[in-house]
């Protein structure tokens, strides 16, 4: 009977209450305007910079060396903006089919004003992943009608542009729009595994000191463990700065562009354990993936949607780069995760 409970699939019915769950609440709605007003007026203070300086990359070294913001708002944004993007990002999906109401919209604003602070253009795309899994994994029985694939297109399309409007920014191809946007697209689909080939050639192994035996892959874990023994005043080796100083300075030639940062998830597989860490690694992850999943059909409750949807969006992001790196963002799974076991929804909800 208990194996029976977690393969139980929660109908669209089931969905709709969690997704509204959040929508309707008055807490989160409040968090959402604080979140709000403060992306807005860093949203205001960043393109005020951008004024000054004229260059986006470098406001984009700014943002990420603590300069352009300092440190107190680099705080905020771990703790507060960045967890309240995260639980966002599938609502907004949710929103632009089945509520396209001012709550959405102010969450709209929110995320797009959130994800252009540094600058970069992983930030749509993991809002374009976001609607992607709320409308083809959680309702992908519905038949959505015309004006949900307006929406949905409109959504898309705009993202695209947001994407293309950093790119062009951010280009260094003497050409107008359309060019710089082909150009850049172009380098971000072929420059990742370009630069793993790279890495393989040049004994990024070697580098490192050796196989890092799944440091780097459950790079999240080890530096919460870091961070906990400097606490206690002991200093252990973390891998991760030494492989983030490769990634950053190792200028790579490819065609007539330099390439740095961007190697796919695979380098991290590659340096935990060569050709067994490509095979052993990404199958634990599947299988914890996958474990994810029965939890969320076991418990149905919110927080375990908003951590699918999270992962859904890492994996998505994987052949670019791996993405769960952060400590802080394993503490905020962790919390997600220990609300989600609370109870279960209740199963009597019917759509109005």
């Amino acid at each position: 009977v208990k194996a029976r409970e977690y393969e139980y699939t929660p109908s669209s019915d089931d969905l709709h209450l969690l997704f509204q769950k959040i929508h309707n609440s008055r807490f989160f709605l409040l968090l959402v305007i604080i979140a709000t007003v403060l992306s807005v007026v860093l949203f205001a203070m960043m393109r005020v910079v951008l004024a000054q300086v004229g260059d986006l990359g470098e406001v984009r070294t700014m943002y990420f060396d603590g300069s352009l913001f300092g440190g107190a708002i680099g705080w905020v944004m771990t703790f507060f903006l960045t967890p309240i993007h995260y639980i966002c990002i599938p609502l907004l999906g949710y929103g632009i089919f089945f509520k396209r109401d001012w709550k959405t919209f102010l969450i709209a604003v929110f995320l797009l004003t959130y994800v252009s602070l540094g600058g970069g253009r992983f930030g749509y795309m993991r809002i374009a992943a976001g609607i992607l899994f709320v409308i083809f994994c959680m309702f992908n029985e519905i038949k959505l009608k015309r004006k949900q694939w307006m929406s949905f297109i409109v959504a898309m399309v705009g993202l695209v542009y947001f994407m293309a409007l950093v790119s062009n920014s951010r280009s260094t191809h003497d050409g107008n729009f359309y060019e710089n946007t082909f150009f850049s697209f172009l380098h971000y689909l072929c420059g990742p595994m370009s630069a793993f080939d790279y890495a393989i050639n040049n004994d990024y192994v070697r580098q490192m000191g050796g196989y890092t035996l799944g440091r780097l892959t459950f790079s999240s874990v080890d530096d919460l463990v870091y961070l906990f023994m400097r606490v206690l005043g002991f200093r252990i080796y973390n891998p991760m700065p030494d492989l983030i100083e490769i990634k950053q300075d190792t200028q790579i030639v490819i065609g007539d562009t330099t390439w740095n940062a961007l190697y796919t998830a695979v380098l991290y597989y590659w340096l935990d354990g060569g050709i067994i860490g490509c095979v052993i690694f990404p199958f634990l992850i599947g299988i914890g993936f996958r474990y994810l999943v029965r939890f969320f059909y076991r418990y149905r409750t919110w927080p375990f949607l908003v951590i699918l949807a999270l992962f859904f969006q890492v994996n998505m992001h994987s052949v670019s780069d791996f993405e769960f790196s952060s400590p802080f963002n394993l503490i905020l799974v962790l919390i997600l995760f220990r609300i989600g076991m609370k109870r279960k929804i209740n199963n009597t909800y019917k759509i109005a």
